[in-house]
């Protein structure tokens, strides 16, 4: 009978020692660093064979790893920026990326945020302040 690589958890979710979960951390420095498609760390997490949710939970369990995983998102925040500023990689998925997992806002939603929205009543007073001189905003 063939040995199987993947063994399911069954039961109580496998426990990772100290020693396992900074080895990991320094594991995914390495791959991050290893090739430049190396962004996402679902992919890196499969190459592992193990869940994606244990990053957060290592994170939360491990300073090391907490550290490394901070490393790594840097990592990532600048191949996501200079992929697409060189045009190694598709910028609407950079984009998408540094919205959701970093502190970027997307251009169109700073846009938005500059809007006013006034009713008629509020846009009338304001013309007719604005023509009597006082340039006053009733923002809010």
């Amino acid at each position: 009978m063939k040995e199987r690589k993947l063994k399911p958890e069954m039961g109580r979710p496998r426990i990772f020692t100290q020693e396992e979960i900074e080895d990991m951390a320094d594991e995914l420095l390495e791959w991050m660093r290893a090739k430049p498609e190396n962004v996402f760390f679902k992919y890196f997490c499969s190459s592992k064979n193990i869940k994606s949710r244990y990053l957060s939970e290592w994170e939360k369990q491990s300073d090391y790893f907490s550290e490394a995983l901070s490393i790594a998102k840097e990592i990532q925040e600048e191949k996501l920026v200079t992929g697409s500023l060189f045009k190694k990689m598709d910028a609407g998925i950079a984009t998408w990326m540094l919205c959701t997992n970093h502190t970027f806002t997307h251009p169109t939603k700073m846009a938005q945020a500059s809007i006013v929205v006034m009713n008629e009543d509020e846009f009338v007073e304001r013309v007719m302040n604005k023509k009597r001189g006082l340039d006053v905003k009733q923002d809010g």
